[in-house]
């Protein structure tokens, strides 16, 4: 399996989530620590970037969430780390802002508290790239439960 690279992109602002690795036959199984990304954020010159690892269900959640939030201009998801304690948050009101707040914990616990705000603008290539790709059931267990 190729990297899958998902990244959001501004003058000041940078997050990009690769999905290295996944098997979503663990996932079946019950293992939750089946999928591996690769985290960075960039907000304002501070950065940081850590492995993740989650249950494919999560990231099929995320990807799924966000487009629903895209397409009504409201919600809010989160994913995390279930190794090191990472996480993002994202939100969205009427307006079409998104909102994204969280840290990034790297394998030496070095942190990075962040927050950033986004128009909808920026947002559509990411958000559709992902949910092609891991959108929809795409092998989950989520919706057949």
């Amino acid at each position: 399996m190729q990297n899958q690279v998902y990244c959001l992109k501004t003058e000041d602002i940078k997050l990009k989530i690769i999905v290295k690795d996944y098997n979503i036959e663990e996932s079946k199984q019950g293992n939750k620590y089946n999928t591996v990304l690769s985290v960075a954020v960039n907000s304002y010159g501070f950065c940081g970037n850590s492995t993740w690892i989650v249950d494919y269900n999560d990231l099929v959640c995320f990807a799924n969430k966000l487009k629903q939030m895209f397409d009504n201009l409201c919600g809010q998801i989160q994913i995390q780390d279930r190794d090191l304690g990472s996480i993002i948050n994202v939100q969205c009101d009427e307006t079409g802002h998104f909102v994204f707040d969280g840290q990034i914990v790297s394998d030496t616990f070095q942190k990075l508290i962040f927050e950033f705000k986004l128009d909808q603008t920026y947002m559509k290539k990411f958000i559709y790239e992902m949910y092609i790709d891991f959108g929809g059931n795409k092998g989950s267990t989520i919706l057949s439960k």
